[in-house]
């Protein structure tokens, strides 16, 4: 006796629409690889142009982290092919909402044509996915196959998320660690990310002796997040009914990704008391570190206890009765036989051929776009003046732990200035490299060296040139053990903006990536970004005996510093 699913399966191949199918299916395959996988999209790290599949698998070939990503594609094709019966008995009832969803897929890709960049060809080709399914398929079929299009997200390497994320989770984790080895009986003296055995006063034991520990960002969680993210969601999605699981689920990865490293750092802090830093962290060869036996062991730990954590919280989900499981090779619904009622196959015809066209159409117009975009030339200077009004430059070097983080290209310089009865203030550039942007907003740096930022805001100063200079003021601070018991507070003003190429510039960092893109696609220019900070200590006192005089005297000299000193190193400020 023949299977539900043979008979499903027998139906849907002698059905007139099969041809239809074969179509659609047809057209979909065209789409996908003629736009993604022949069409050479962006330079990548390659000096010629090359597709999004082909920037894709270099691009992750590079970074560990993200290999993960390479089973992406083989598990949504599981995802797909355990629906098979479910989708041969589906009609194709293809609808016309699905054209935005190309249209702009399309236009997305266009835009990353023109800027060359790779995230716009990721999210183009995850649109565009979707819009083929609704074209083709319609809504039955969108249905369907909304969890494998969900779970191609994480085929995506999403380096900007990544940043977003490894900061707060770097804060996170230091602060927790630390409370941890304090209650453990490890006293522990922390700097924003940065763990530091504490000073033993008795024994003349200075701090740090024990064990300087970094909080970076493989040591955030950040690496394992999206790993276990992608299993978590797999596990839902083949052994969960109900979405509010699979979410809780899902969800569970940040924490236990953090509870994974948290155990990491206290197991480094220990190895190193007990048998010395080098034995648990590992060697420092100039200005690299080779990393111990101990530490690349803690490390595969972290993974091994995150994951084991999934697993028991999924356990407890799933013992609840209205969360139980589904069967590993079954769709989530069952289609009754003769229920799909085939589509004409002029209709489908026409949809493939509107897809196609449209993709095809899409081609010519990259085809014509001008793309020989402009490097501009840098708005900045490169060079600070020995003497501003009074104060004298002692000038600085890119330290090696500066070379090592910042890319390939990238020119820094910086200097300290100082004059008798005035605040210090150190002046720093920095130009990013010649091709791309390798900036960073000082939110992200300054929370790892132990600042806090109080408040900042927005001030203005005026150029010779009667341009008015917009810029972002922060008020930060940071607590610091000068003696037993006795804590003192260092309370400073950091400035900075954005400056670009043509007198371009911003007061933040996300407002500079606007203007990139908007001026790459309209006046096919490449604005080569420099980052322009000043740094002013004002006081250090014991916490709670601040003076706010002493801060607004601060800001003053500050923005009188600033409006001698700016003119002197723009590009065409009217000097």
């Amino acid at each position: 006796m023949a299977s539900p699913e043979n008979t499903l399966q027998t139906r849907a191949a002698s059905s007139p629409g099969l041809s239809a199918r074969w179509w659609a299916l047809g057209a979909a395959v065209v789409v996908l690889v003629l736009v993604y996988a022949v069409w050479p999209y962006q330079h990548w790290m390659f000096a010629t142009r090359g597709s999004v599949v082909e920037g894709w698998v270099r691009w992750i070939s590079l970074e560990p982290e993200w290999h993960f990503c390479f089973a992406v594609p083989v598990i949504v094709g599981f995802l797909v092919y355990r629906q098979r019966a479910e989708l041969a008995a589906l009609p194709l009832e293809g609808t016309w909402w699905g054209l935005p969803i190309m249209v702009l897929s399309l236009i997305l890709f266009w835009i990353g044509y023109k800027v060359d960049t790779g995230y716009l060809g990721y999210a183009s080709a995850q649109l565009m996915v979707a819009g083929l399914i609704l074209i083709l398929g319609g809504r039955t079929w969108w249905r369907a196959l909304l969890l494998p299009w969900m779970f191609l997200l994480f085929a995506w390497p999403m380096h900007p998320l990544e940043g977003m994320l490894a900061t707060p989770l770097r804060a996170i984790t230091a602060k927790v660690a630390g409370g941890m080895l304090n209650a453990i009986g490890i006293p522990v003296v922390r700097y924003g990310t940065g763990l530091f055995s504490a000073p033993d006063f008795i024994l003349g034991l200075p701090e740090g002796y024990n064990f300087k520990l970094d909080v970076a960002n493989p040591c955030s969680g950040i690496r394992s997040l999206f790993s276990l993210m992608m299993i978590a969601a797999l596990y839902g999605c083949l052994t969960m009914k109900r979405a509010l699981p699979r979410l809780l689920l899902l969800a569970s990865a940040i924490p236990l990704a953090v509870f994974g490293n948290l155990v990491r750092l206290v197991l480094l802090a220990l190895g190193s008391v007990w048998f010395g830093q080098e034995f648990a962290i590992g060697k420092t060869i100039g200005d690299s570190q080779e990393e111990s036996a101990y530490h690349l062991l803690c490390g595969y730990l972290v993974f091994a206890i995150a994951l084991g954590g999934m697993f028991a919280f999924a356990t407890l989900l799933e013992g609840r009765k209205h969360w139980n499981r589904v069967k590993l090779w079954s769709g989530s619904r069952k289609s009754e036989p003769g229920s799909a009622a085939p589509q004409s196959e002029g209709s489908a015809h026409v949809r493939s051929a509107v897809c196609v066209g449209l993709a095809a159409l899409a081609l010519v117009v990259c085809k014509f776009t001008p793309t020989a975009v402009t490097y501009a030339e840098p708005g900045l200077l490169m060079q600070l003046p020995s003497r501003v009004e009074g104060y004298t430059a002692s000038h600085m070097e890119m330290d090696a732990n500066e070379k090592r983080l910042f890319d390939e290209g990238v020119m820094l310089k910086r200097a300290l200035y100082e004059s008798p009865g005035r605040h210090s203030i150190v002046a720093t550039l920095v130009m990013s490299g010649p091709v791309k942007k390798s900036l960073h907003e000082p939110t992200l740096c300054l929370p790892n060296q132990g600042w806090m930022i109080a408040n900042s805001e927005g001030i203005s100063f005026k150029l010779p040139n009667g341009r008015m200079q917009q810029a972002t003021l922060m008020h930060i601070f940071r607590d610091m053990v000068v003696a037993p018991g006795q804590r003192v507070r260092i309370q400073a003003l950091d400035v900075y903006w954005y400056q670009g190429s043509h007198g371009v510039s911003t007061a933040g960092y996300n407002m500079s990536y606007t203007r990139s893109y908007l001026d790459a696609i309209f006046r096919n220019l490449n604005h080569r970004w420099g980052q322009v900070s000043f740094y002013m200590p004002f006081s250090q006192r014991p916490v709670g005996n601040d003076d706010p005089i002493e801060e607004v005297v601060a800001k003053e000299q500050m923005i009188r510093f600033l409006e001698k000193l700016t003119p002197q190193i723009l590009v065409g400020s009217g000097k």
